[in-house]
C-alpha cells in the first residue's frame, strides 16, 4: 500500500488548486491576524480567535479539492487500474484517505504557520493553550475529511459528490452553530459538551470560542475516534462492489 500512497501524494501535490490553497492558508491567516490588530485595534491575543476564525478555510477548501482528487482518480480511470493490478478496494480506500490526511495536515501546519509568524513578529508569545488548540483543530479538520472522503469514494461521479460535499459543509456549519449555541443556553456540562463534538465543525465552534466544557484532550481523542469510526463507516464492504 505504500506505493499507493506515494503515488497519491504525489498526484495530490500536482493538483492545480494544491499549492494555491497552501499559499492561501498562511496569507489569509496572518492577513486576518494583521487586519484585526491594525484596523479593529485588538491586541495580539485577541486576534488569535481570527486565527481560529481562518482554520474554517480548511474543512471549506477540501469539501471541494476532495471530490476533485477522487473524482478524477475515477475519472482517470486510476482506481479502476489499481483494482486490475491486483490492490484490494479496501487498500485503494485507505491510501486514497492517508493521501488526504496528508493534505489537510500540509494546510494545517501551513496555517499554524500563518499564526506563529504574525505572533513571533509582533513581539506576541506562544501560549500552550495556542498549540493545544491548533492539535484540537487539526483533529476535527480531520474528522471532517475522513466523511468526505467517504462520500467522494462511494460517490463516483466528482460534480455529484462535490455538490453533496459543499453542502454537506452548509449543513455541518449550521449544525455546529446550533449545537453550541443551545450548549450555551444551557448550563454547560459534559454530555452536552460531547454531543456538540460529534459534529465536525461543532468542535471547531468550540474551539475558537474557549469553550472548556470539554477537555482539549476529550475533544482530540473523540476526533481521533470519529475519524477512525467514518473511515470504517466509508471502507465497509467496499471489495464487494464493482468497478466499471
Amino acid at each position: 500500500m505504500n506505493t499507493l500512497i506515494k503515488a497519491n501524494i504525489i498526484r495530490m501535490t500536482k493538483h492545480i488548486f494544491f499549492i494555491p490553497g497552501l499559499i492561501l492558508a498562511v496569507a489569509i491567516t496572518y492577513l486576518g491576524m494583521h487586519t484585526a490588530v491594525a484596523v479593529r485595534g485588538t491586541d495580539i491575543e485577541v486576534a488569535q480567535y481570527w486565527q481560529k476564525l481562518a482554520a474554517l478555510g480548511i474543512p471549506a477548501f477540501f469539501s471541494l479539492f476532495i471530490p476533485l482528487f477522487v473524482g478524477g482518480e475515477y475519472k482517470d480511470g486510476a482506481i479502476r487500474n489499481k483494482a486490475i493490478a491486483g490492490h484490494k478496494q479496501s487498500s485503494v480506500y485507505m491510501a486514497e484517505f492517508i493521501a488526504v490526511a496528508s493534505g489537510v495536515a500540509l494546510m494545517w501546519m501551513c496555517w499554524l504557520l500563518g499564526g506563529i509568524s504574525f505572533v513571533l513578529i509582533n513581539g506576541g508569545a506562544l501560549t500552550s493553550a495556542f498549540f493545544s488548540d491548533g492539535i484540537a483543530i487539526l483533529g476535527c479538520n480531520l474528522f471532517y475529511a475522513s466523511i468526505i472522503t467517504a462520500l467522494a469514494m462511494r460517490i463516483r461521479r466528482m460534480e455529484i459528490a462535490a455538490i453533496i460535499s459543499i453542502i454537506f459543509f452548509m449543513f455541518s456549519y449550521f449544525a455546529g452553530v446550533t449545537v453550541f449555541a443551545l450548549n450555551m443556553m444551557k448550563e454547560a456540562n459534559i454530555v452536552t459538551g460531547i454531543i456538540e463534538n460529534v459534529f465536525p465543525l461543532g468542535q471547531w465552534f468550540g474551539i475558537m470560542n474557549c469553550d472548556e466544557c470539554v477537555p482539549t484532550v476529550v475533544r482530540i481523542l473523540i476526533a481521533l475516534a470519529m475519524t477512525v469510526l467514518f473511515t470504517l463507516i466509508g471502507n465497509f464492504r467496499i471489495n464487494k462492489r464493482e468497478l466499471v
